[in-house]
């Protein structure tokens, strides 16, 4: 896993200097928006949801193939889409990365695992089209914040955890690994973050059925341990890099 953290660490923090700095201030919005002319548009990933589809942006200047930045948004597993991470993408286009959002089924439409059997499906798919796209299915990332994150951190620890991947779903010929993650304050542990959230004088959530951990995987998170720990990434973490879930 050491290469692959090392990875994310210094492409998080090249897009993030390249984000402050005083040339990216001064990009107008006329060329920001032409950075995104290069664009496919709702593409189906999954035929089993309307939300199975994502929006793919290539760099308009180079040459592929690119590598392939995968953007998952946030929104408490229950809320937002793929239109509000734009924003992100402007400096990764301009830096010859290919990138893709995605929609993926939310919690009020499926519980856990859905999620990230649709991301795992969507990064099938790129490798699957990588020749159409002209996408480097050799070197993947994943970026997401919030919600985004917890699916980016754990669909980037569990790529050969069966249990978390529905090869029915398409592309079964092609693995979802990666090459690295990019994590924006995502979830890992749901005891731990709401252990945190007491300390900070807020009310607990182990038994509540209504918080967005609980609608995500369809019960109170103090009945579910078991489940619980599927959903945590860090339990999918091995010293080589490879998959092992550990007990």
């Amino acid at each position: 896993m050491k290469k692959i953290t090392s990875v994310a660490f210094i492409m998080l923090a090249a897009l993030s200097l390249e984000a402050q700095s005083p040339a990216s201030n001064r990009t107008t919005q006329q060329e920001r928006e032409a950075a995104f002319k290069n664009a496919s548009l709702d593409v189906p990933y999954c035929d089993r949801s309307e939300a199975q589809k994502l929006d793919v942006f290539l760099p308009v200047n180079g040459e592929g193939p690119f590598p392939v930045i995968i953007y998952v948004h946030g929104g408490g597993w229950n809320s937002q889409d793929k239109s509000r991470t734009k924003h992100f993408l402007y400096s990764p286009l301009q830096n010859g990365y290919a990138t893709v959002t995605i929609n993926y089924r939310l919690s009020g439409e499926a519980i856990f695992p859905a999620q990230v059997h649709d991301l795992k499906a969507a990064i099938r798919w790129v490798k699957a089209n990588a020749a159409e796209y002209g996408f480097d299915a050799g070197r993947i990332i994943l970026w997401g914040d919030s919600a985004g994150g917890h699916l980016v951190a754990l669909a980037g620890t569990s790529g050969g955890a069966a249990e978390l991947e529905d090869m029915s779903m398409g592309n079964d010929g092609y693995d979802s690994r990666v090459n690295a993650v990019i994590d924006y304050f995502g979830v890992t542990n749901f005891y731990k973050m709401d252990e945190y959230k007491v300390k900070e004088g807020g009310e607990s959530s182990l038994d509540s059925s209504t918080g967005s951990m609980a609608q995500l995987m369809g019960a109170p998170i103090s009945q579910i341990p078991d489940k619980v720990r599927m959903a945590d990434p860090t339990t999918f973490i091995s010293k080589d890099g490879r998959f092992r879930r550990r007990p």
